[in-house]
């Protein structure tokens, strides 16, 4: 992102990227920011600002994509999203229980994309949250 656009411009821009997808008559939103690694990412202002513009209409919940990092204290997510947001919209990112496998990436297919410097199937899961039916949407 540029460094350059200013906090306005930004604010702009994420509220009408918003209002483009989020479905009509939409009650709940799920985001997925970075975690608190990714600090310079403007990540926690973007989610500020979506909380800010949409928590009225909308129950929104936040997981912060942990990968397999420990979660994030209450200092780490009030470092990274500020101090407007409650605590109990955050969701912990359980990597080692809360996962659902959707398929699978052949070995086939690694060691042709990696020119044979992998050979091996690798597992695709992610966070059965993200599959949930009570989100009419889920940011990433």
């Amino acid at each position: 992102m540029n460094s350059n656009l200013s906090d306005s411009t930004l604010e702009s821009m994420v509220v009408a990227a918003m209002n483009q997808a989020l479905p009509p008559g939409a009650r709940s939103i799920l985001l997925l920011p970075p975690d608190h690694t990714r600090l310079q990412s403007k990540a926690g202002e973007i989610v500020r600002i979506l909380y800010r513009h949409f928590s009225q209409r909308c129950r929104i919940d936040i997981m912060p994509a942990l990968g397999t990092h420990a979660p994030m204290t209450g200092d780490d997510l009030r470092l990274m999203f500020g101090t407007e947001i409650p605590q109990e919209r955050f969701l912990v990112h359980d990597w080692r229980r809360d996962t659902v496998r959707l398929g699978e990436i052949p070995a086939q297919m690694l060691r042709e994309l990696s020119g044979g410097a992998l050979d091996f199937p690798v597992a695709v899961e992610v966070n059965g949250r993200i599959l949930d039916p009570r989100y009419d949407l889920v940011v990433s």
